[in-house]
């Protein structure tokens, strides 16, 4: 087997990879109609000594835990919320009803 005869036959798996590539890249940047709001986690110790980590939304309720999901609305609007160390706050609009 020949360099001509290798580079042939990986010449159509190459370009299916790269369009895979372009392809993926193209739906994972699409706008899906989402609006997500960010924000830090705080972490305080209470008079009895013991840790406190939570976000403030600044929605309704304006505090959650470390470790909640929660429903929260802010001027009418509905968003899925949640509090990890990892993220902070991570609160996105609420999926939309499927019609039909």
């Amino acid at each position: 087997m020949t360099f001509t005869t290798i580079s042939t036959s990986l010449s159509p798996l190459l370009t299916f990879a790269v369009i895979s590539v372009l392809f993926c890249g193209m739906v994972s940047t699409s706008d899906l109609g989402f609006h997500c709001v960010f924000g830090p986690m705080v972490t305080t110790v209470t008079p009895e000594g013991q840790t406190l980590e939570y976000c403030p939304t600044q929605m309704e309720p304006p505090v959650m835990t470390k470790g909640d999901y929660i429903l929260a609305v802010k001027d009418g609007k509905c968003y899925e919320c949640m509090c990890a160390s990892d993220t902070g706050l991570a609160c996105c609009d609420c999926p939309r009803p499927r019609r039909g």
